[in-house]
């Protein structure tokens, strides 16, 4: 009886770790939703507004897996162009042609958050991610999220204010600020 409860215990943290339930890396937002509230979002940020062509760089572990993909596809589906970086490349190299005012990093789940925090903080790229919980803690300024039956849209004010950038008022209201 011991053994089966060992073994059953062993097989349930397996499917909850498979599910993402026992790592917490699970993004509330399904990608194309997700693609949509962000092309929106940055209507709202002062710098990106008045720009004809975002890049957004979608930083993964690697560049291939089927959800860095469904997002950078969320993000072309909505006129945006999206470009799939490993955060370890993440250098001045690949950067040079692109500023603040047209590049926004969107951080996946299970990186290295620190470092794709402190590139964005140098080159003064906007930071967005599908986990709410990587917004909470400081590492990127905007998420979005689900409470009840609404979507939510998250934003942490000094993570964005280190980045250079500022969101409309009319937004901030909508919004759940962190300070």
């Amino acid at each position: 009886m011991i053994g089966r409860v060992r073994v059953n215990s062993w097989v349930l943290g397996l499917v909850l770790l498979a599910s993402g339930a026992a790592s917490g890396k699970e993004m509330p937002v399904d990608s194309e939703r997700q693609g949509a509230m962000f092309k929106r979002i940055f209507s709202y940020d002062k710098l990106l507004r008045d720009s004809e062509r975002i890049v957004v760089l979608v930083v993964g572990a690697s560049r291939t897996g089927k959800d860095v993909e469904s997002v950078a596809d969320a993000f072309r589906e909505e006129g945006l162009f999206p470009a799939i970086v490993p955060v370890g490349e993440l250098t001045d190299d690949l950067t040079a042609t692109l500023s603040p005012a047209s590049t926004v990093l969107y951080v996946m789940p299970d990186v290295d958050y620190a470092a794709a925090r402190d590139f964005a903080e140098r080159k003064r790229f906007l930071t967005v991610s599908g986990l709410p919980s990587i917004v909470e803690a400081g590492q990127v300024s905007v998420s979005v999220d689900v409470v009840g039956e609404r979507t939510e849209v998250l934003v942490n004010m000094p993570r964005l204010a280190t980045e250079g950038h500022a969101l409309s008022s009319e937004l901030l209201k909508l919004a759940r600020v962190i300070r």
